[in-house]
């Protein structure tokens, strides 16, 4: 399906398989499925879970998310007891409390946790992808110019123009040119 999965088990422990790969998620771990990814479930005696799926267009139309969509394509098992874990579960529950309340704005609610998630997937899971320098306007052109490579090598036997490629990058053609080039 070409939704997102993401896995919290509460009690026991459920079992994933991905593509071939077999994850055992304990008490408290999370597994996030990326879309499009042939997976099934099984739930040991006594295990429970939520499960939440959600369609990634909308967190995936950011810039920086755009940038790093290629890691984000893999699955990701969390269960270090990191600060960084510690927090998405925190952000899961609060989404399902959302959910289940269904008070006024819930999807918005629900979305703002997801989004917030794979920020701190980013940060800290992902954070080693790129250099981290002083100098932000050379990171931004960096970050144009590499989220641009990945797009173009996903879409290489497309027909791309380079209106479609700066609008992907969410600049000018102009703009975008002139980054570019550098």
């Amino acid at each position: 399906h070409s939704a997102v999965e993401i896995l919290l088990t509460l009690e026991g422990t459920v079992t994933y398989t991905v593509e071939d790969k077999l994850y055992q998620v304990r008490k408290g771990e999370i597994l996030i499925v990326p879309p499009d990814t042939l997976h099934s479930l099984s739930m040991g005696e006594g295990s429970s879970r939520y499960l939440f799926l959600f369609e990634p267009d909308a967190i995936m139309s950011m810039r920086d998310i755009k940038y790093m969509a290629s890691y984000f394509n893999k699955p990701f098992h969390l269960r270090d007891g990191s600060d960084a874990h510690v927090r998405i579960r925190e952000l899961l529950l609060r989404a399902n409390d959302a959910y289940e309340k269904r008070e006024m704005l819930w999807n918005t609610l629900c979305y703002s946790c997801i989004l917030r998630i794979y920020a701190i997937l980013g940060q800290h899971y992902l954070g080693s992808i790129r250099p981290h320098t002083g100098d932000s306007t050379g990171n931004m052109d960096a970050e144009v110019v590499n989220a641009v490579m990945t797009y173009v090598n996903n879409h290489y036997r497309e027909d791309l123009t380079l209106e479609e490629v700066a609008q992907f990058a969410g600049f000018s053609r102009y703009y975008f040119s002139r980054s570019f080039k550098k």
